[in-house]
């Protein structure tokens, strides 16, 4: 159209230029009344016309660019990603600036202007602003290339939601080339995953709002499903009607992985996988809510593994974590698939049973994870064993909430380590009653000895020949101002599992060894043996002969003048690691003795191996000589099974006369027990081996 113009007024304007002055008139009428811009200008392109046109198209009046040339006016083109574009690549369009400070993109047509003789004297521009259209055709090409580039799907349907063309992206999420989905419906990515009601609220929101954004399943071409995030837009015609529907979407599929990761890693135990404490407060909680409204049962079993920490302490943390997820697959193979098994923290478990019918039914369950995470497994070369303390408690008998209920199966778990491990009990009122005392006597023991409310009484040991002392074994005792005088039986377990008898494990020995040191000179005082008791938790402590060769160096006690007792059941628990520390301490010059011998189930085998010097026969086959016949033949076998060791043996527990008659037939020659002296204060025992020493001399 341009250029159909541009011809016709170069055609009036160079033709017949020599006509009459009426002509030039129109001519000029013409130029000033088109609305193109027409600019005429000399060879050297300084401007010589310049119409009312160009004013408005450049802003600059005739005046002001007369005699000024036209070139001065035009800048560099600017480069755009578009520019291979014919648009833009057409040497007839330039940029010109424009007076405000602007520019302008112009199309021109250029024609000669010739003098009277024919001479190429300059030339006739005709001008048309092409501004808006680049614009638009700048914005149609950048959008073409979003289209075509768009790391996101993009998905453009016709009114009648028929697919008219999809980009790149969209082949590549969904494996359907364009041409496999033009003319389709969007219904050909449908999953089956989401139901009629949901297409129908999102095209609803679609056709009320123009617009819907959220999360979607969709199928690819081979099949798998996949989420994506998707935006569903429509465009309008001048009357409001849709003309078309845009739908951009993203594989979400690598976000989903991740957001469920997160999920796991918050809600699941990094270690075993099994749901941790925020997952098992969230099971348990909704499965009381299940239970109040269909009126049923919840059982919580609290699970404490014992002698984990031995076997973490001594192997290291390798050994601890592999154990820790045997057990949790051992645990999970028990249970029901309803069930839920949480990992505490530690080595403590949880697991809810929703919907249990009877307290039988828990008890069957409880006996099956008995069995299972009792049995021995093996971790690379080492074979590990432990045992599970379970506490069960009920909803809604003992208790209406999460707290109570874990509090109240946790105060069952701690009776059943009091009822000798690897047991469940049921919680009772009376249970929770003990653990309160338990707790009054943690907290108290653990300043004791801060207060001084320890002493040792000592009990002395005789030589049953010659009726004199040979020794003494070493008994706390705890006085405390409110509580009186509070068993051993009661405190020392609670030390153990408080974490506290290491501490006061050394403090026994000062004060043996104080007590020695005060009385060195003592004629009948300076030969004693003294015994002192070890738990099987002292000796887990690989810092345990340490701090005895410690003590040793530092009071110069003889090494040879102390006795550790240890119990049989306690060595025998696991005979492969009791052996070392009694070894180590053995090479200090430390007595070793096995307390209350024939109770647990030592074999001959390992009592070859084991450092001990002395058996130490237990009271409960002492207490019914003579009457018990059983008792005797027992205490006969212990006594010639400690002399074909050439161990030294000694009854504990002794009570009168016939039973020490006994002894000595049977060749025990020491002895100790209420018979002889109950276990006495310092002075008093001084007083009475003083005594003994009178008494017992020969006249």
């Amino acid at each position: 159209m341009l250029q159909q113009r541009a011809a016709q007024l170069a055609e009036e304007m160079t033709e017949n230029i020599r006509d009459s002055a009426e002509r030039d008139r129109m001519l000029a009428g013409i130029i000033e009344q088109t609305s193109e811009a027409i600019i005429t200008t000399n060879l050297d392109r300084s401007v010589v016309n310049w119409n009312p046109a160009a004013e408005r198209m450049f802003g600059y009046s005739s005046e002001e660019m007369h005699g000024r040339k036209f070139d001065e006016l035009q800048l560099p083109s600017e480069q755009h990603f578009c520019d291979s574009d014919e648009l833009t690549n057409n040497n007839d369009i330039e940029r010109y600036a424009t007076q405000n400070g602007g520019s302008i993109y112009v199309r021109s047509i250029s024609s000669m202007l010739l003098d009277d003789d024919g001479n190429h004297v300059g030339e006739t521009l005709i001008l048309h602003d092409i501004s808006q259209e680049k614009v638009s055709h700048d914005q149609l090409l950048l959008w073409g290339m979003v289209f075509k580039h768009s790391g996101e799907a993009i998905l453009i349907t016709d009114a009648d939601n028929r697919i008219i063309t999809v980009n790149q992206s969209f082949t590549d999420i969904t494996g359907y080339e364009n041409d496999e989905v033009v003319g389709e419906f969007p219904a050909i990515l449908s999953s089956g995953r989401h139901d009629e009601d949901f297409y129908a609220e999102m095209w609803g929101q679609v056709q009320e709002t123009g617009y819907w954004k959220g999360e979607i399943w969709n199928r690819r071409k081979d099949g798998t499903v996949f989420p994506e995030w998707l935006t569903i837009t429509t465009l309008s015609d001048g009357a409001g009607h849709i003309c078309n529907y845009i739908a951009i979407f993203s594989d979400a599929t690598s976000y989903k992985e991740k957001e469920e990761r997160i999920q796991h890693m918050a809600h699941h135990d990094a270690l075993t996988g099994l749901p941790n404490r925020t997952l098992m407060q969230d099971r348990l909680e909704m499965a009381i809510a299940k239970a109040k409204r269909i009126h049923g049962n919840v059982a919580i079993l609290f699970i404490d593994l014992d002698r984990f920490k031995v076997i973490n302490d001594s192997l290291g943390h390798h050994y601890g974590d592999m154990l820790l997820k045997i057990v949790a697959k051992r645990l999970t193979s028990v249970v029901r698939a309803s069930d839920t098994v949480c990992r505490q923290g530690g080595d403590e478990f949880i697991i809810i049973l929703p919907e249990v019918e009877s307290i039988g039914d828990v008890a069957h369950i409880a006996e099956k994870l008995l069995k299972s995470v009792s049995e021995e497994c093996r971790v690379d070369n080492e074979v590990l064993k432990v045992s599970p303390s379970i506490g069960i408690s009920l909803f809604p008998d003992d208790g209406n909430d999460i707290a109570t209920l874990i509090k109240n199966a946790d105060t069952a778990m701690y009776h059943a380590k009091e009822s000798g491990r690897a047991n469940f009990q049921f919680f009772t009122e009376r249970l929770n009653q003990i653990l309160l005392q338990r707790m009054e006597i943690e907290r108290e023991l653990s300043m004791a000895i801060q207060r001084e409310q320890l002493t040792l009484h000592y009990q002395p040991q005789i030589d049953l020949t010659s009726g004199q002392v040979t020794g003494a074994e070493a008994l706390l005792r705890w006085n405390h101002p409110t509580l009186g005088s509070v068993s051993p039986m009661k405190f020392i377990q609670i030390a153990e599992e408080a974490g506290l008898i290491g501490e006061i494990g050394v403090w026994v020995l000062g004060q043996v060894f104080a007590f020695a040191a005060r009385w060195n000179r003592h004629p009948q005082l300076s030969q004693l043996v003294f015994s002192a008791n070890v738990s099987a938790r002292q000796l887990e402590d690989t810092a345990f002969a340490e701090s005895v060769e410690r003590l040793l160096n530092e009071s110069g006690f003889p090494a040879d003048r102390l006795e550790l007792e240890i119990t049989e059941t306690a060595i025998m628990e696991d005979i492969q690691r009791s052996i070392p520390p009694l070894t180590e301490l053995k090479s200090l010059g430390v007595k070793i003795a096995i307390d209350d011998f024939g109770t647990g189930y030592s074999s001959l085998n390992y009592l070859k191996r084991l450092p001990i010097s002395r058996l130490k026969i237990d009271r409960s086959f002492i207490s019914d000589i003579p009457e018990d016949k059983s008792d005797e033949r027992i205490t006969h076998a212990i006594i010639n099974l400690a002399q074909s060791l050439n161990l030294e043996v000694i009854a504990e527990g002794v009570e009168s006369e016939e039973q020490t008659r006994f002894l000595i037939e049977a060749g025990c020659l020491n002895a100790q027990g209420f018979f002889y002296a109950r276990p006495l204060a310092e002075h008093d025992f001084v007083a009475f081996v003083e005594q003994s020493s009178v008494t017992n001399s020969p006249s």
